[in-house]
């Protein structure tokens, strides 16, 4: 014979728990603004059926037991009837929350269509209506689910038609709900996973075809600025030096016309009006002076009229001006490049705590699965299958009663640890009261104003 007091001591403990757990789900819904959706209703209304399971463990079963009431346990069929209904609300929106994330993922565009707000209230509806009507049937021809005293647990009436109806009505029921729970969050699951690792690898192939432009953006910048730097090296410091004419030629005539044909390949399309105006308008002023760029034959290349003003105007206009730009275009295009890496960096670490935290989010819904449906597969089976077998009372105690109630308090706690939003507000919450206790604050009252204190 077990220890009564004990017994409902520990219920009683077990139901405090799911009421604060499953209740808190309900308030925390409410006050966050990122769950005001479909899914957030959905998981409101499974928390308020294990909400009021554990309400009336707490209220009804665990006192009756306690106190060993005889007039309670007379009409424990009521408490049953509730509890049943809540049960079937629990699990009835678990397996709305189910579909609800199947159609998010597989059918997202038609998602807002089955899931509005509006359609996801009558989903609601159905599901109370279908949680009330169960029982319902069952209470209609006498099959009571009431608590036994000599078994520790609630039992359906002990006729034949009763035991039919508890085991396909409950047992099956149940079972095939729960099974089709963790199919289609494994489906859900599965395609999350597939979808995310297709998106990863475009994302890939778009950083990779970046780099390569990149790297061939860096090799134009270093191609052409040695190109440029080269062909005013050797058309005006080293050819005035050279007396060889065809090294001359090479460093003058030839290196002028590789070095525009080399950059015309990739830049056709560069030089705009401006330019083209403002270029025009150094040559107008070189040959104003008069500076005349003319052919010399002995020495094999073009020359400025071998004037003093016009060699000044040849080193400084053409040479100084042209080593500037080139220069200038090297600094602004390593620049871009170092802005165009640090920016791909950024996003790169951007992505990747988008995809860490859809990863947490894809492994904590994916825990809360498992552990959700291991805890009904578990319940059912102790409950239905075991426990009538079990001839020890504190076996049986824990087949039934103490595993019914643990499964509706555990559901709730699930679905706080597994929620990284519940997760995020408990933890803000939990930091403001601490701040608080670390840094007191009195509140007096002066001339009708509360002033604060530290």
């Amino acid at each position: 014979m077990l220890d009564t007091r004990s017994l409902g001591l520990l219920l009683i403990c077990w139901s405090v728990l799911g009421v604060v757990f499953n209740w808190s789900v309900v308030f925390f819904i409410k006050k966050l603004p990122n769950l005001n959706s479909s899914f957030g209703i959905l998981t409101a209304n499974q928390a308020i059926g294990d909400g009021i399971h554990s309400l009336f463990f707490l209220i009804y079963a665990s006192p009756m037991i306690f106190f060993d009431n005889q007039i309670m346990m007379e009409y424990s069929s009521v408490c049953g009837f509730i509890l049943l209904f809540s049960y079937d609300l629990s699990i009835m929106s678990h397996f709305l929350i189910s579909c609800n994330r199947f159609c998010a993922v597989y059918f997202p565009i038609k998602y807002t269509i089955f899931f509005d707000k509006t359609k996801t209230y009558y989903g609601c509806l159905v599901v109370l209506i279908i949680s009330i009507l169960c029982p319902t049937v069952l209470y209609s021809v006498s099959c009571r689910f009431y608590y036994k005293k000599d078994l520790y647990m609630f039992i359906y009436s002990l006729e034949p038609l009763c035991q039919i109806f508890s085991y396909y009505i409950d047992f099956v029921k149940y079972m095939m709900i729960v099974i089709s729970i963790v199919i289609i969050d494994l489906c859900t699951i599965f395609k999350v996973r597939s979808q995310r690792n297709k998106v990863a690898r475009n994302i890939n192939t778009l950083f990779i075809e970046k780099r390569i432009r990149e790297m061939s953006f860096l090799r134009q910048t270093l191609f052409q600025g040695s190109i440029f730097v080269t062909e005013l090296i050797t058309y005006f410091i080293i050819c005035p030096l050279t007396k060889n004419d065809l090294l001359r030629f090479w460093c003058s005539m030839f290196a002028w016309v590789f070095v525009h044909a080399s950059d015309g390949k990739q830049n056709t399309y560069i030089f705009c009006c401006c330019v083209a105006l403002l270029s025009l308008i150094f040559v107008i002023v070189i040959y104003a002076v008069p500076c005349v760029v003319y052919y010399d034959y002995n020495l094999h290349m073009f020359v400025y009229t071998n004037t003093q003003i016009c060699q000044l105007f040849s080193y400084y206009l053409d040479f100084g001006k042209y080593i500037t730009v080139v220069i200038s275009i090297v600094i602004i295009d390593f620049a871009t490049l170092y802005r165009v890496k640090s920016q791909q960096r950024k996003i790169t670490v951007q992505l990747n705590s988008l995809f860490i935290e859809k990863r947490i989010r894809e492994n904590s819904f994916l825990r809360q699965t498992i552990f959700q449906g291991v805890l009904f597969t578990t319940e059912l089976i102790t409950y239905f299958i075991i426990s009538p077998k079990v001839k020890d009372d504190t076996i049986r105690l824990c087949c039934t009663l103490l595993a019914w109630v643990t499964v509706h308090a555990s559901d709730g706690a699930v679905t706080l640890i597994c929620n990284i939003e519940f997760r995020k507000f408990i933890e803000s919450k939990i930091h403001k009261i601490l701040l608080k206790m670390v840094f007191p604050v009195e509140s007096t009252t002066v001339m009708g104003r509360v002033t604060a204190v530290t």
